[in-house]
């Protein structure tokens, strides 16, 4: 009988009796992973897993996914959106005065690159790999060195992994596409990096080989996976360190805020994703192997640029890690941070005359998510052999307004200033001033007059 009341009660109500009742300390931290997953099977996002009430969704989302298909096989385009955004068309954008003054020269910066979707699939059986760039590749290819995140596998022979929840695979074809857009160098470290298993980081790396694009970030083995990338932009040897972060495999804020989640991440991402002398993966970052790196590319660079992945999905406020990883980094002699991750951008910090850019957002990322809807495009500027200061240029990203379209686009006018003011009063408590000059923002590393 008792049985009976019980089960008539809601599920909620039962999981909450059932953590309360139990009360040893052996059983905490099973309860703690209990509540942890009642938070994740609310949220709409995540990065592994999946609970049975999932899984039986996504079989009835399938279903009804296959019915919408087109005569090619490709998934059905999203009902798409029209906005007032003002935005800078490619020929606009290709006008933009990007100048710098004499003697200086810049590397630009953007973030996640993922174009895996039946869009994108689409424009590549069409011949359009460049697509995703178009809008943007005049200014990136105005940069003396640019860098994005490719976030995700590239393979053919790798199959996606079936743990994850939401797992992605690139066609190969993209990578000419982003060697065209403008870029010279991309980082592998990323919470996708490991979709398509060990195969697939082994069959990246030979993509990108073949094609030219060189990476940072991942490796066959720990050795590669950790060496620092370095390149000569104008005169100056730069190191760039790249790295994955245990929260990204967090999906939200809420998941986040329970106790022992951050460490079960750690302990778990450690495991599957690190590189060892004979496994192929990337670093798990930590305050101590960030100042180790750094330490040791400082004797062989004039600057170092630590570019992680890192954050959680869609919560704009900064990770305590994020801050306690980047402090150790400028302590330990990075000249810049530059994160990336949460699909919109994060402020900006000036920390001992250094500046942290904690999240660049999307750039061309497949998400239909109407919250991934701007990202920033980072140029920093290199004066007398030092990061001078850093233009940001706001980017409307997202894919289901038909003024995007799986296109990002530069915002302008009154877009472009509404979120230039939320970027610099987000900035402004962590010591950042962005001085809102018609459509960019700019933050210079030292103070100047004003601030």
């Amino acid at each position: 009988m008792v049985a009976e009341r019980f089960c008539s009660i809601p599920r909620a109500i039962r999981i909450a009796l059932t953590i309360s009742a139990i009360g040893s300390a052996g059983c905490r931290e099973r309860d703690t992973a209990a509540v942890e997953r009642i938070a994740e099977s609310r949220s709409k996002g995540g990065a592994e897993g999946g609970s049975k009430g999932q899984a039986k969704r996504k079989t009835n989302s399938s279903s009804s996914e296959k019915r919408r298909l087109d005569e090619k096989g490709f998934r059905v385009p999203p009902k798409m959106r029209t906005s007032d955004t003002k935005f800078y068309t490619a020929a606009e954008a290709a006008q933009i005065d990007l100048s710098v003054g004499e003697g200086e020269s810049t590397i630009l910066f953007v973030g996640d690159v993922m174009t895996w979707s039946d869009q994108m699939k689409r424009r590549i059986s069409e011949g359009q790999p460049d697509y995703p760039f178009v809008a943007t590749s005049s200014m990136v290819r105005s940069a003396d060195f640019s860098v994005a995140n490719l976030e995700g596998p590239v393979a053919v022979e790798a199959a996606i992994g079936r743990r994850w929840r939401f797992p992605y695979k690139m066609d190969p074809r993209v990578v000419g596409g982003i060697k065209r857009a403008g870029f010279d160098l991309v980082s592998t470290a990323n919470n996708h990096l490991i979709d398509c298993g060990k195969p697939g980081i082994v069959e990246t790396l030979e993509h990108l080989r073949r094609a030219g694009l060189p990476q940072f970030g991942a490796g066959r083995d720990l050795a590669e996976a950790a060496r620092p990338y370095v390149a000569v932009v104008a005169g100056v040897k730069v190191a760039f360190l790249a790295y994955t972060s245990p929260e990204t495999w967090i999906p939200d804020g809420a998941a986040a805020r329970v106790e022992g989640s951050f460490r079960r991440r750690q302990k778990r991402m450690r495991k599957r994703m690190m590189a060892t002398p004979s496994r192929p993966g990337t670093v798990v970052v930590d305050a101590e192997i960030v100042d180790r790196a750094v330490r040791s590319a400082d004797k062989i660079a004039d600057l170092v640029v630590v570019y992680p992945h890192w954050g959680i999905r869609y919560e704009q406020p900064v990770y305590e890690f994020q801050t306690e990883v980047a402090h150790a980094a400028i302590d330990a002699g990075a000249d810049l941070v530059v994160g990336h991750h949460i699909h919109t951008w994060q402020p900006i910090e000036r920390y001992k005359d250094r500046m942290i850019i904690y999240g660049l957002g999307n750039f061309a990322f497949d998400s239909r998510n109407r919250r991934a809807r701007e990202g920033l495009v980072a140029r920093v500027i290199l004066a007398d052999a030092r990061f001078d200061r850093v233009e940001l240029h706001p980017l409307f990203t997202r894919n289901v307004d038909t003024k995007v379209d799986f296109q990002a686009k530069l915002f302008k006018g009154e877009s472009a200033k509404r979120v230039l003011e939320r970027l610099a009063e987000a900035s402004r408590p962590l010591g950042a001033v962005v001085h809102i000059r018609g459509d960019r923002g700019l933050v210079y590393a030292l103070p100047v007059a004003g601030e």
